[in-house]
């Protein structure tokens, strides 16, 4: 992992329970204390779910956010449901909020939400994306701006209608979570790393102008991670095929943790398509299914 970002501040809050806002104690009892709070998105899965799990055996409360749920759930396993019912275990309040983060109107009125039932929010982690597979010239331009949409236009509504409230409240934390792929073009997905790219230069000048009172910082993912999107497509791909000189070319069958380690992510062998022809303009699959980078589904 590598911290792109950085403030003085650390980018997660003290878990030191604080006082909620609230009129005078009644009878003489201490005023009511709460856990701060957390929202993740794309926590139905992956790093997302475990960044939930961490953080309710940390001492935090959650809002978890996908578009997988119990009700609608996805190809590929997991929703935010599961999730809640693991943080619960952690002993954490959690409010499970289908969220598509396309959609401003329903981050702001999410934002609403959070507040009503937790009165605060302390940190936000935008880990929620995208990765479209394949050739980009031969993908639709519709699957261009889901990468746009998802990766970059997701996040920036997520901190215009948390951060206020943030800042009003005196501080507050954001981690967006990057990938090496941000840097790496030969991950062979130019949205992914034009998005990612994206992300880190918002994430630095967010950090300039939140500076009095939210610290904003990026986590770039540099490693592989395991997640259900990334064996999703391990599962897809074709045999692994080693080509150079011939005495580079390994005679034994290799076993697949070797496979795995020697497979470059990113690259999918398909068939070439017909002339003409282009992938189906339903992007509901993408972005439902796992559709992402190894590290950031």
């Amino acid at each position: 992992m590598r911290l792109c970002v950085h403030t003085q501040r650390p980018a997660f809050p003290s878990t030191r329970p604080c006082a909620k806002i609230a009129g005078p104690p009644a009878g003489g009892l201490e005023a009511p204390v709460s856990k701060p709070v957390a929202l993740i998105t794309g926590a139905s899965r992956g790093i997302g779910k475990q960044l939930a799990i961490d953080l309710a055996a940390d001492g935090y409360d959650l809002v978890v956010c996908a578009r997988s749920t119990a009700d609608s759930p996805a190809r590929l396993p997991g929703t935010i449901d599961e999730t809640a019912e693991l943080a619960r275990e952690q002993g954490a309040d959690v409010l499970v909020a289908p969220l598509d983060v396309r959609d401003e109107e329903a981050v702001a009125a999410l934002a609403d939400t959070v507040y009503e039932r937790f009165g605060r929010c302390d940190l936000l982690i935008n880990n929620a994306a995208v990765g479209v597979p394949g050739a980009t010239l031969e993908n639709s331009t519709k699957r261009w701006r889901l990468a746009t949409d998802i990766n970059i236009h997701g996040p920036f509504y997520l901190i215009y209608y948390f951060c206020p409230r943030m800042r009003e409240a005196g501080e507050g934390r954001v981690i967006n979570i990057s990938s090496g792929a941000s840097v790496n073009p030969g991950f062979r997905r130019v949205s992914y790393t034009t998005t990612k790219r994206a992300l880190e230069a918002m994430t630095e000048g967010f950090a300039i102008e939140l500076e009095d009172s939210v610290a904003v910082n990026c986590i770039r993912l540099e490693l592989g991670v395991w997640t259900e999107g990334y064996a999703f497509h391990a599962r897809r791909r074709r045999p692994l095929r080693l080509r150079g000189p011939r005495h580079h070319v390994r005679r034994r069958p290799l076993d697949g943790e070797t496979a795995a380690r020697l497979h470059r992510p990113g690259r999918h062998h398909r068939r070439p398509a017909r002339a003409g022809r282009r992938p189906p303009e339903d992007d509901r699959g993408l972005a439902r299914d796992g559709a992402c980078g190894p590290d950031a589904c």
